[in-house]
This record gives C-alpha cells, sequence and structure tokens, in this order.
C-alpha cells in the first residue's frame, strides 16, 4: 500500500512541476498571420519587411533565470547538425551561449543576422534591459515582438526586398523551463519561402 501511495505522490508532483508551454510562434506580414504551431513548417512571404511573435518566460539576471528565445537563421540547412528533442543546447554549436550574435548599439536586433554559426538571444527583463519588445504580460509569461526589416549576410547589410536568395532556414529555440535540453514543443524550425 505505502508503494502505491508514494507512486502515486511522486506521479502527482510530477504532473505539477511539468512542462505547460505552447511554443507558438507567430509571423506577421502586411497584417496576415502565419502561426508556427508544429516543430518543421514551410510558409510562404513577401520580400519585405516582417514581425515575429512569441511567448517566453521573463529574464530574470540577478536569479540567473535566462530565459528567451534563441533564433538562428541559415541560408543552407545542408551539413547543419540533428536538431531534435533531448539534445543538450550548449553541444549545438550554434546554439551555445558563445554563440550570440550581439545587439546593435541601441540594444535591439535591428538588423537580422544569416549565419550557421551564430544565434539572437531574444530576451526582456525590464524596460531598461531588453532587445525585443513587450506586447502584453500576464505573471511572469511574456508576448514579444522583434521587428525584422534588414538582413547582415556575410558582413553586409542590405533591406528584405534586396535579398537575392529565395529561401531562408529560421530555427527558433525557447528552452522555457530552463533545463539546457530541448524538450517536447521547444524547437521550431521554420523554412521561408521568399516570393
Amino acid at each position: 500500500m505505502s508503494k502505491i501511495l508514494i507512486t502515486l505522490l511522486l506521479f502527482a508532483s510530477h504532473c505539477m512541476y511539468a512542462q505547460h508551454f505552447t511554443n507558438e510562434i507567430t509571423i506577421v506580414q502586411n497584417g496576415v498571420e502565419e502561426k508556427i504551431t508544429s516543430e518543421n513548417i514551410k510558409i510562404h512571404l513577401k520580400k519585405q519587411p516582417f514581425v515575429i511573435q512569441f511567448q517566453s518566460r521573463l529574464h530574470n539576471s540577478s536569479r540567473e533565470i535566462f530565459n528567451g528565445l534563441k533564433v538562428t537563421i541559415v541560408k543552407e540547412n545542408n551539413n547543419m547538425p540533428v536538431i531534435e528533442e533531448g539534445n543538450l543546447i550548449n553541444l549545438i554549436p550554434f546554439l551555445e551561449e558563445v554563440a550570440v550574435v550581439l545587439p546593435d548599439n541601441n540594444g535591439y536586433y535591428t538588423t537580422a543576422e544569416i549565419s550557421k554559426y551564430a544565434h539572437h538571444y531574444l530576451f526582456y527583463e525590464n524596460e531598461s534591459h531588453k532587445n525585443v519588445e513587450l506586447m502584453a504580460k500576464k505573471k511572469e509569461i511574456g508576448l514579444f515582438q522583434w521587428n525584422i526589416n534588414r538582413f547582415n549576410f556575410e558582413g553586409k547589410q542590405f533591406p528584405i526586398e534586396k535579398w537575392n536568395e529565395n529561401q531562408l532556414t529560421f530555427i527558433f529555440l525557447n528552452d522555457f523551463n530552463s533545463n539546457k535540453v530541448i524538450d517536447a514543443d521547444e524547437l521550431r524550425i521554420v523554412q521561408i519561402q521568399f516570393e
């Protein structure tokens, strides 16, 4: 009887602390929304500025809780390491903590870096420590927005309209429970076909 009770208590404890997170990323362009709710998806966009909206926990540097969205943008996704549920994040070269693209002088990513060696780290702690815009907040969860108007590729910056390729792959990772492992529903890989 005591083994059954202990098993039930452990199960209840696990359920209480389980990750309840729907990693929904929305890409908005000219008022049209594309909701990304599955791990791999392909969407079509015009070669114009667009917005990425996402939910995440608030970043808290004093408690060393580094919540945010990691975004890697690649031109070609062949020869990329396998990224899947269960991987340790710091063993994926372009998602390591030392592989962060630095924001611009204004503290924001006004230019999106296309590189298979680095990632953007989008976070919000408060109005003075952030690099994305806060759209809404409920307790420790926020809805954030990143405006993408320009790309940087191989040291050259240019407006999206001047991008001479027709495809990019965005790899989004939100380590929602901060356990440094890719868990269920934390990874999104989006292939964007530009028209």
